[in-house]
């Protein structure tokens, strides 16, 4: 469970598309195949602390 920032990784590109998962502090997933021609990579802050954002790769 995070408890201040995240990444939510999601297949498709509404909200409730299906989810991937959240991805907090130095976590790093496998790779993860969306199950369509996109995907939805939200980041979500608690804005009380400013530190280094996060690195996604993607390939097509």
């Amino acid at each position: 469970v995070c408890k201040y920032d995240f990444v939510e990784v999601r297949s498709g590109l509404s909200a409730d598309s299906r989810l991937h998962g959240k991805f907090c502090g130095a976590e790093k997933p496998e790779a993860i195949t969306s199950q369509y021609n996109n995907m939805r990579i939200e980041f979500k802050s608690d804005n009380t602390v400013s530190k280094k954002g996060f690195k996604a790769q993607f390939f097509s």
